[in-house]
């Protein structure tokens, strides 16, 4: 998967969004979904964790389509969630930084070996749907998950959890024992 930047910027008085476009090889537009949401959970969570959730805000709407050979797309609208938020307080950023920061973080990203991004987006995917899920209990399943799939490769080992959320929050590993352990028993249940 090759990420291709162009910035573009207009000025619009009132409504701010951001757009993702992707050609995907499914055929069935709930198949183009489901692909669409695999490919661009990796940079929708870089996006969220380098700028803050209020950059992407509310899902609008996802949506499948056909791109012809002239780039005129049709678009067919295929989502139970359309909403609107007149109060959120939106991130803006011009054009040329988000290009400049795209090509930093996002160059980095690709090179990383294609099992390493597989990785890193699957935990992203599990991510994205855990914050916008309503339910408190599949919440907290989709979170550990994602942390599972990010600091547990191949293994069921809880060592490494551990040592990740110590690094992250400048403790020792042992700090977390416990609390990690009563996770993975709740989750193992």
């Amino acid at each position: 998967m090759v990420f291709q930047f162009a910035a573009r910027q207009d000025e619009l008085e009132h409504v701010s969004y951001v757009e993702f476009l992707l050609k995907t090889d499914a055929k069935d537009p709930r198949g183009q979904l489901v692909e669409g949401r695999q490919m661009l959970a990796a940079l929708k969570d870089i996006l969220e964790l380098c700028f803050g959730s209020r950059l992407l805000g509310l899902l609008l709407t996802e949506e499948a389509g056909r791109l012809f050979d002239d780039w005129h797309f049709n678009r067919q609208l295929n989502t139970d969630q359309l909403g609107a938020e007149s109060q959120l307080p939106a991130v803006g950023l011009e054009a040329a930084g988000l290009e400049n920061w795209a090509h930093e973080v996002i160059d980095d990203f690709m090179r990383r070996p294609p099992p390493e991004r597989s990785r890193f987006g699957l935990a992203c995917e599990w991510y994205w749907t855990a914050i916008h899920s309503e339910e408190p209990v599949m919440r907290f399943l989709k979170l550990w998950f994602a942390v599972e799939v990010a600091a547990m490769p191949n293994t069921t080992n809880i060592r490494p959890v551990r040592e990740r959320l110590a690094e992250i929050c400048g403790d020792t590993p042992a700090d977390w024992e416990v609390f990690v352990g009563q996770l993975y028993r709740k989750r193992s249940r």
